[in-house]
Order: C-alpha cells, then structure tokens, then sequence
C-alpha cells in the first residue's frame, strides 16, 4: 500500500518514491495488474476518500500534487486552465510534428 504525504504531494512504498511523470508533467502511479492511477485523483481519495470529477492544479503545475494546491472543479472550470498556443485569436493544442486547431465556447450559466 501507498503512503501519501499531502505537504508535499509526494506518494511512497516502503519508503521509496513511486510513480513516473509523463511529458506532459503528469504523474502517474500503477496500482496492481495494469490500474493506472493520476497521482491528483488518487491524492484526492486519500484525504477525502472518493474519487473527484476533475481537479484543477491552482498553479498550473501538474506535478504539484499537494493538498493545497489541488483544486475538485468543473469541466467547465478546468478548461479555463488548458495551455494553448495562441494565433490569432484562435487556439491549437500542440502534438508532436504538428498542430491541430482547435475552438472552445464557454456559456455562463
């Protein structure tokens, strides 16, 4: 079993840090036979014993997986946070070798 320090966002077994970060800055922690867990959501279910909708990192850095700095929001709400290349007004989410070009519309309800 995980031991999670919500000082520092930080998962350990037997001591030893766990988990690998994606290029992306994501962490991700296995869990058993191919269950692969966000170490955000899974911070989540530690302190708060269910599992979130979506969490938002308050500084942006998704490797940032301390208690204060995670944030359960909605879809709606964690998009205002995606990184996005902007061009003229319209954004694309970079992928390796090329863009691809893409347009949101947030309603306030």
């Amino acid at each position: 079993m995980f031991q999670y320090n919500p000082c520092t966002g930080q998962f350990t077994k037997n001591g030893k840090p766990v988990g690998w970060r994606r290029k992306d800055g994501y962490i991700f922690i296995s869990q058993g036979r191919g269950k692969l867990y966000l170490a955000h959501r899974l911070a989540w279910k530690f302190i708060y014993g269910r599992w979130p909708t979506e969490i938002d990192h308050l500084d942006g850095n998704p490797s940032n997986n301390s208690m204060w700095n995670l944030k359960e929001v909605s879809h709606q709400e964690n998009l205002f946070n995606l990184k996005f290349h902007r061009n003229g007004g319209k954004s694309s989410r970079k992928r390796p070798g090329h863009w691809h070009p893409r347009q949101y519309y947030l309603f306030r309800s």
